[in-house]
């Protein structure tokens, strides 16, 4: 085998793995990072041949020069981050050239993306294309983009209600073009999908961009259902960004009216990183009430108000809380990461503070 193709899984990982960072990437964020987007086929290697090159008989271009019928593809063995197209099957690929030097001839790589490579006979596959297409069609033309991924976010088909969500996020200048209904739409669907998808998480960041009416409550309110927590720190970010101290208001008037004390809304509460916030939290963690949520709400809150609660609650006199709860308190303060926090490790650690902790400080403090 030439060297050059012995150097390619480490060229392809060089070559692809910055692509992959920041927000995840949709259909319109592929098509404007690759330098090519086609249909094909994937065609098989002799079989005597090891060589990792494969040729793709294209079908139909998307992005890039129209005269392409052939090219030839990098599909290197060991590269198991490397979506890996199987030869004989329909794909839609985003792709890049491999860098010059690499190979002795024009060569091309899919992208490290979510849907760089996506099988055509596969569940959406087909209406995936077709939705690049149309995108690609509309590049020029803000308004019709939007309206586009508006359109993709409301199909049956998750491949294309995730790409959707994921091109929202990732491009808020689009996000003007909708008119006060689309909003309205945005809304309808996420509370249509529910909380524990994976498009959940980027549509409340959109929303929080959006503000339809209605979006903050309807938002708090999805926390209660199944499902809710995993959705609860991006909607607490969200609030607490947008709407400032009234997050808090929202979330604790949610709270309120429900009487099993939901786990997500505690969650959002310290995500929203508000000092309204932090009453509420120390009064549930009086009461022993969803401890562990309330710590890891205060994991999430992070500021030195956040620390000073649970340096209050860990030397209150006379103790209200068992061994394993105080250790819990520690556990907590570790994962804060902070000075303050620190600080308050280091004091318990050389016995200054719960000196009945101090074994259990200095082993955090050593794992840090």
């Amino acid at each position: 085998m030439r060297l050059q193709e012995r150097l390619l899984p480490a060229l392809l990982l060089f070559w692809i793995l910055p692509l992959s960072r920041g927000k995840a990437q949709g259909a319109l964020s592929h098509l404007e990072r690759s330098r090519l987007a086609v249909e094909g086929r994937l065609l098989s290697a002799p079989v005597e041949s090891p060589s990792p090159w494969r040729f793709f008989q294209v079908t139909r271009v998307l992005r890039g020069p129209s005269g392409i019928r052939r090219l030839r593809l990098a599909v290197p063995e060991g590269v198991s981050a490397h979506k890996r197209p199987h030869p004989g099957k329909e794909y839609l690929l985003f792709l890049a050239p491999l860098p010059s030097g690499s190979a002795p001839f024009r060569a091309y790589t899919v992208l490290q993306f979510p849907f760089g490579a996506v099988a055509l006979d596969g569940p959406g596959g087909r209406e995936f294309a077709r939705h690049v297409l149309k995108l690609s069609r509309a590049l020029s033309s803000p308004a019709r983009l939007a309206a586009e991924l508006l359109h993709a976010l409301e199909s049956p088909h998750p491949i294309l209600v995730l790409s959707a969500a994921y091109d929202l996020e990732a491009h808020p200048g689009l996000l003007p073009c909708l008119d006060p209904a689309g909003k309205k739409r945005v809304l309808a669907r996420l509370l249509e999908l529910g909380p524990a998808g994976p498009w959940a998480e980027p549509l409340v960041h959109v929303l929080g961009d959006l503000r339809p009416p209605g979006w903050d409550r309807a938002l708090a309110g999805m926390l209660a259902s199944p499902g809710g927590a995993c959705l609860a720190p991006a909607v607490g970010q969200v609030l607490g960004k947008v709407e400032g101290p009234r997050s808090v208001e929202i979330l604790a008037g949610s709270l309120k009216a429900k009487g099993n004390l939901p786990p997500a809304l505690v969650l959002a509460l310290g995500a929203a990183r508000r000092p309204e916030a932090l009453p509420i939290l120390g009064r549930l963690l009086r009461e022993k009430r969803n401890f562990s949520m309330v710590l890891t709400a205060l994991t999430y809150d992070r500021s030195w108000r956040a620390v000073r609660l649970l340096r209050r609650e860990l030397l209150r006199e006379p103790a209200t809380l068992e061994r394993e709860k105080k250790e819990a308190l520690l556990e907590a303060l570790s994962r804060i990461g902070t000075r303050p926090a620190r600080r308050l490790l280091v004091e318990v650690a050389r016995g200054k503070a719960a000196p009945e902790l101090s074994r259990k400080a200095a082993a955090l403090l050593k794992r840090k």
